[in-house]
């Protein structure tokens, strides 16, 4: 089994409140209250018995938000005119003023539009993002993985989130520092994102070359798999398609 390991200055790395877990640790409280089985329909089943889906959901490895960060997003100021900003705790301050965020940059970082083609270019994270400078969350952690193997940085998945969007990225084995991630705006006004709470969703996957193929399924094999799956009510696929993954 490869193993991920996560990396940070001890003061974090020792922090239970943003140390990264496996997905299947935050299964949205919605996901846990849907029942299996539909009340008047003994063969109906709900997305609980999906497979794919309770998948997606606990897949890879979760990175939470450092540091308490409060967003104003499009708010007026004094002279009625909307505007973008961030405030940092204190507690941003006495982990620099102690050297604690070792694999930390400093500050308020963003990605300039100019970056992303500018008002101009046609890329739709500017317009969501009301043609401002794109806010990266910062990540304290950096990660060590297998030769081989990537990940993939993205939004959580199947977990909706209001208030931003998570830009994805692939980073492959053997880059030591931390990534941080840009997000695009949606929430406006006055809003604060906790210290702990998920943010990104990890993927690792071993890099291989694939080759892509299209070809014509008849009707004999469409008949034939939908046989097998009406006549095992429904459970065809867990029974015979699905594996058990592991992300410990």
């Amino acid at each position: 089994m490869p193993d991920i390991t996560f990396l940070a200055a001890k003061d974090i790395a020792e922090d239970k409140a943003i140390q990264p877990e496996p997905a299947k640790l935050h299964l949205p409280e919605w996901y846990k209250k849907i029942p299996l089985k539909l009340k008047h329909d003994r063969v109906g089943l709900t997305i609980k018995a999906c497979m794919p889906f309770q998948d997606s959901l606990m897949a890879g490895y979760i990175l939470k938000n450092p540091i308490d960060q409060q967003f104003n997003f499009l708010t007026p100021d004094e002279d009625g005119n909307e505007h973008i900003s961030v405030d940092i705790n204190k507690q941003l301050a006495y982990l620099q003023h102690n050297q604690l965020f070792y694999n930390i940059n400093a500050g308020i970082e963003t990605h300039p539009i100019e970056q992303l083609g500018g008002t101009e270019g046609g890329c739709p994270f500017v317009k969501m993002n009301a043609d401002r400078a794109l806010y990266k969350i910062i990540n304290p952690f950096s990660m060590v993985l297998p030769p081989g193997y990537s990940v993939l940085f993205c939004p959580l998945i199947n977990r909706p989130e209001p208030r931003f969007t998570v830009l994805s990225g692939i980073v492959d084995e053997g880059y030591d520092l931390p990534t941080n991630f840009p997000i695009v705006l949606r929430k406006k006004g006055t809003w604060l994102l906790k210290k702990g709470e998920p943010i990104v969703g990890v993927i690792p996957f071993k890099r291989e070359k694939w080759k892509m193929n299209i070809k014509i399924k008849n009707k004999e094999q469409y008949e034939s798999s939908y046989f097998q799956y009406a006549t095992k009510l429904k459970r065809w696929y867990r029974d015979n398609i699905w594996k058990r993954k592991q992300w410990d």
